[in-house]
């Protein structure tokens, strides 16, 4: 089995609303995308999710699930599996992050966000389940394609 990085992303909607994140710093810099991050040793991730979701937000997650897998081939051969959760419920109030700025809106900056998310963020947000695959340069700057497909 190959090596590969687990990492997660928590998808929160409020009313009509939605969790946005503003990343300030690391992979992803400038970018608009959701509370997420890296699945540390020995931790699930569902468990990173809600972690992520407190660290980056201050928001407590009380009822997620799983919605969506991702998996990332880099041309220098690694392999990132990220998990996509959806938030049912949350309590607690929002805070910034020296990773970066949360904020709620009614339109997903789509054109400010990573190209595979492009993609997979419609189905998302319509409530499908689902998989995918994308291929991007070593350095994570050239997105060379991908798709999706609904899962049950």
């Amino acid at each position: 089995m190959n090596d590969y990085r687990r990492t997660c992303i928590s998808i929160v909607r409020k009313d009509d609303e939605v969790l946005m994140f503003l990343k300030r710093k690391g992979l992803g810099e400038g970018f608009y995308n959701f509370p997420g991050g890296k699945v540390e040793p020995n931790e699930e991730p569902c468990q990173c999710a809600s972690r992520e979701l407190r660290e980056e937000t201050c928001l407590e997650a009380r009822s997620l699930r799983r919605i969506g897998e991702i998996t990332y081939n880099l041309d220098n051969g690694e392999i990132s599996v990220m998990s996509v959760f959806q938030v049912d419920s949350f309590e607690g109030t929002m805070c910034d992050s020296p990773e970066g700025k949360p904020f709620w809106t009614k339109e997903i900056p789509l054109d400010k966000m990573w190209e595979d998310d492009r993609i997979w963020i419609p189905l998302a947000m319509s409530g499908k389940k689902f998989q995918c695959q994308f291929f991007f340069s070593s350095d994570w700057k050239i997105y060379k394609g991908g798709e999706c497909r609904e899962v049950n």
